[in-house]
């Protein structure tokens, strides 16, 4: 289970997985796999640029590495040196997308040429030696923020359920209503709102609940009012005493 992508949501499935333990509640196992379930990532380039390779350090690191032109959360194109003109966004080129510049090894200045290609696609892109023993973390960490929205609608989308579950289940109605829930929520949330380069700046917590309720009830996205809706709780909590789980 990649670790930028699944951090924030352990303790709740934790909790999850201790109420169906006992088979009483068979309808929690799908909703807790959906949790669980990594993002999916199609990892695609011409031949030789080393896609291959680049798939196997993203399994290693529990992603899930679909072929191409199947279902993806997130599309990586794999290239070397520079973008070329065969280049071409596939079937899937309407879902969120980075450019792994592999072989960054044999570049004088990879992280100079990775800006250069952003500049020219207007696509992030990130240096990678696939083949070395190298930090795979700018790779994986591109991902993450790419897939925030989604984890967090899985998880909106999970908790839906789940509280329908509720009304005739008064333990897990009360898991729901925990610290761990809400504050699993406003972390998910703060996922997407730094993703979207916002900066989210320390404050008292009742102050900063009153922010994000404020934020929420402006010019934003539906997504983004929802996350402003979730960190204010979250921040609610904290002005208690607690801490947001990780």
């Amino acid at each position: 289970m990649c670790e930028r992508c699944h951090d924030e949501r352990v303790g709740l499935i934790s909790e999850l997985t201790a109420l169906a333990e006992d088979g009483s509640r068979p309808r929690l196992s799908p909703i807790i796999a959906a949790l669980r379930r990594p993002v999916r990532v199609s990892v695609t380039g011409r031949p030789g640029v080393g896609c291959r390779s680049v798939a196997a350090v993203l399994r290693n690191h529990g992603l899930d590495c679909v072929p191409e032109g199947a279902v993806a959360d997130v599309v990586a194109l794999v290239i070397v040196e520079t973008v070329k003109p065969e280049d071409r966004p596939g079937p899937d080129s309407d879902r969120p997308r980075l450019i792994v510049l592999n072989k960054a090894d044999a570049l004088t200045d990879p992280a100079k040429r990775a800006a250069t290609i952003t500049e020219q696609t207007g696509v992030r892109t990130v240096p990678m030696c696939a083949l070395a023993t190298g930090d795979a973390a700018p790779v994986l960490d591109a991902i993450a923020e790419l897939s925030a929205p989604l984890r967090y609608r899985r998880l909106r989308t999970g908790l839906t359920r789940l509280h329908a579950l509720a009304a005739t289940d008064p333990a897990l109605a009360e898991l729901l209503a925990a610290d761990t829930t809400v504050l699993t929520v406003a972390a998910a949330a703060e996922d997407v709102i730094r993703a979207a380069g916002l900066r989210l700046t320390a404050a008292e917590p009742v102050r900063s609940a009153v922010r994000w309720l404020h934020y929420s009830r402006g010019p934003v996205s539906p997504l983004h009012r929802d996350c402003g809706a979730d960190l204010a709780r979250g921040q609610l909590r904290l002005a208690a005493g607690h801490d947001i789980p990780t």
